[in-house]
């Protein structure tokens, strides 16, 4: 098992029981009491309320990156910022860019990532993506 300590604006790690090391990794999701996460139209809906969001936003703070999938990016538009301006204020304070790294991931080509999205253009971070080339002979559900 890796120990991982997580301060407020970096990740550290220590060794695990064989001398490796590996990342430390989270998942964050909201849903509904019914267990939803979406809406059958996969429109964005706010979930969370206002506590949870700034919970949410000091993981983010802590964080390298942040990752979403290609249809997510796409489809919700997320900025995937820092919003509060006393935690991009620490990031800085201690060497880190004011936002973490915004990754995406499946099949999208460049141009279904607008240039003037919030994605891509909302905040001052870095971008990565990785994509596959898109079949043509294949439909996504």
């Amino acid at each position: 098992m890796t120990r991982t300590k997580i301060t407020r604006t970096k990740i550290t790690q220590t060794k695990t029981k064989s001398g490796t090391k590996r990342p430390f990794i989270f998942i964050n999701t909201a849903m509904t009491a019914d267990g939803k996460i979406s809406t059958i139209g996969r429109r964005q809906v706010k979930i969370s309320n206002d506590l949870d969001m700034e919970r949410v936003d000091k993981l983010r703070a802590g964080s390298d990156a942040v990752l979403v999938g290609a249809k997510t990016a796409v489809g919700d538009d997320p900025k995937l910022t820092v919003k509060s301006e006393k935690l991009r204020k620490e990031r800085i304070k201690h060497g880190l860019p004011e936002n973490p790294i915004k990754v995406t991931l499946g099949s999208v080509s460049i141009n279904d990532l607008e240039v003037n999205s919030d994605f891509m253009s909302h905040g001052n971070s870095e971008k990565i993506i990785f994509a596959t080339k898109k079949n043509k002979s294949r439909q996504n559900p």
